[in-house]
């Protein structure tokens, strides 16, 4: 049965993409609307975590599921989710590909 309208609060109003952790206990979503990143539950649906502004574009989770390689306007980063720290950051580079498991990362 699908969920009724207004079920789903602010979720079904995001706009952009995301992505689901590697033991699905979260996801993220990329709100273009709002320039944010939000990190939800996967089994309640509540907001875990939002970090703001960059423009961004993608992001991948790191295995552990803690951190969160993104790419945005300004550069590259990795946010500690758990934390909420910028734990690095690059800017003025071409391009970045990252290895499947994040254990390396192509620059360019």
């Amino acid at each position: 049965m699908a969920p009724s309208p207004g079920s789903m609060g602010r979720l079904e109003r995001l706009s952009g993409r995301g992505k689901f952790s590697s033991d699905g206990s979260r996801f993220f979503t990329i709100n273009v609307r709002h320039d944010t990143i939000d990190v939800w539950d996967s089994s309640t649906g509540k907001l875990f975590r939002s970090l703001s502004g960059n423009n961004f574009f993608w992001g991948y989770w790191y295995p552990d599921n803690s951190q969160i390689l993104i790419f945005s306007e300004s550069g590259y980063f990795i946010w500690d989710v758990f934390h909420n720290l910028i734990t690095f950051e690059l800017t003025n580079i071409s391009y970045l590909a990252p290895s499947p498991d994040l254990s390396r990362i192509l620059i360019i």
